[in-house]
C-alpha cells in the first residue's frame, strides 16, 4: 500500500524510527566531534605551554637594578631634556626610587618597561588632539559670549531704531546713534537665532575644568615617561659596563694563560 502511495500506520512508525535513528547518529557524531575538539584544545594548550617554557627567561628588573649597588656602578643617568616636568629630580638618580616605581606599576622585566613606555606615550598622543578640539570649542564659546555682551549693551538702542516706522525719524535716530546701532547689528549677525548665554558659560566652565584635568594627566604621564626612560638609560649603561668588565676579564685570563 505504501508503494502505491497510500500512507499507512506501519509506514508512519517506520518513518519515525528512521528519523529517530538519524537524529541519534547525528548526536553521536556531534559528541565525537566535541570530544575531538576538546582533545585538540588540550593538546594545543600543552604545546603552547611547552613553547612558552622553552623561551629564554627575562631577568627580573629589580634584580638587575640591585646590581648597581652590588658592582659599584652608579645609577646616575637621567632623561635630562624633559626634567622640567618632574617634581623631584633627585628621585631619578635613586635606585630605591626606581625599584619603587617599577613595583608600583607592576613592571617585571625590560619588556614590561618598554610596553609601559609605549602605553604612556600612546595615552599622551590620544589626549593631545582631545585638548586641541576642546580649545577650539572654548574659542568659539568665547567669541559667542563676547558678541552677546556687545549686543546686550546696545540692543535697546538697536530695537528702538528697528521699531521706528517713519523713515525720516528712523534716519535721524540712526545719525544720532550710529555707533550703538552698528555694534548691535554686527554682533547679532554673528550670533545664532537662539541666544543661550547661560548654557554657553556653563559649557565654557566645564571645558576649562576638563582641559585642566587633561593637562594634569599629560603631565603625570610625562613624569612616568621620564622615570621609565631614566631606568631604561641606566640599564643600557649597566649592560655596557658589565660587557666591558666581561671583556676585560677575558683579556686578563688570556694574558694569564700566556
Amino acid at each position: 500500500m505504501e508503494r502505491k502511495g497510500i500512507q499507512t500506520e506501519k509506514g508512519d512508525v517506520n518513518r519515525s524510527v528512521h528519523e529517530d535513528n538519524r537524529l541519534i547518529q547525528m548526536l553521536k557524531n556531534t559528541i565525537i566531534n566535541i570530544g575531538n575538539n576538546i582533545a585538540n584544545s588540550f593538546k594545543r594548550k600543552k604545546e603552547i605551554e611547552k613553547e612558552i617554557a622553552a623561551l629564554p627567561k627575562s631577568e627580573s628588573l629589580i634584580a638587575k637594578l640591585i646590581r648597581f649597588q652590588n658592582n659599584g656602578y652608579e645609577f646616575n643617568r637621567s632623561a635630562t631634556p624633559k626634567l622640567r616636568h618632574l617634581k623631584d629630580v633627585r628621585a631619578l638618580k635613586n635606585v630605591a626610587a626606581a625599584i619603587a616605581f617599577i613595583e608600583q606599576h607592576n613592571i617585571l622585566d625590560e619588556h614590561d618597561l618598554s610596553a609601559k613606555l609605549a602605553e604612556y606615550r600612546n595615552s599622551i598622543a590620544e589626549l593631545k588632539p582631545l585638548i586641541q578640539k576642546k580649545n577650539i570649542r572654548v574659542s568659539e564659546l568665547k567669541t559667542l559670549l563676547e558678541n552677546y555682551d556687545i549686543y546686550k549693551q546696545n540692543k535697546n538702542v538697536y530695537n528702538e531704531y528697528c521699531s521706528i516706522k517713519s523713515p525720516r525719524r528712523q534716519e535721524k535716530f540712526y545719525k544720532n546713534n550710529r555707533t550703538e546701532i552698528g555694534f548691535a547689528k554686527s554682533a547679532r549677525a554673528k550670533l545664532p537665532d537662539k541666544l543661550t548665554p547661560k548654557a554657553w558659560r556653563s559649557e565654557l566652565d566645564s571645558l576649562h575644568r576638563e582641559i585642566t584635568a587633561d593637562r594634569n594627566r599629560i603631565e603625570k604621564y610625562e613624569d612616568k615617561i621620564i622615570q621609565a626612560e631614566t631606568i631604561e638609560l641606566n640599564l643600557e649603561s649597566l649592560d655596557r659596563f658589565e660587557e666591558g668588565r666581561r671583556e676585560q676579564a677575558k683579556y686578563l685570563r688570556k694574558e694569564h694563560s700566556l
